[in-house]
């Protein structure tokens, strides 16, 4: 049917996509504007429909020295 199914991973220097369970896998570097928090989907030559989208935020864990136990 022509289906894709994509898992697109975006954060503030890198995307990475992963189509139809990791069987096709690419990774890039981005720079965008610091301000710069919006993503985009288009398409070239052609059409699409998106027919289910799913956003995560993803939030910088930082490591608490209280979590950890001592030596």
């Amino acid at each position: 049917d022509g289906s894709v199914r994509l898992h697109l991973l975006v954060d503030r220097s890198s995307v990475d996509l992963f189509a139809n369970d990791g069987r096709l896998t690419m990774s890039n570097l981005v720079f965008p504007d610091w301000e710069s928090t919006g993503v985009s989907l288009f398409t070239e030559g052609g059409s699409a429909r998106v027919s289910e989208l799913l956003v995560y935020e993803l939030v910088e864990e930082v490591d608490d020295p209280a979590d950890t136990e001592p030596a």
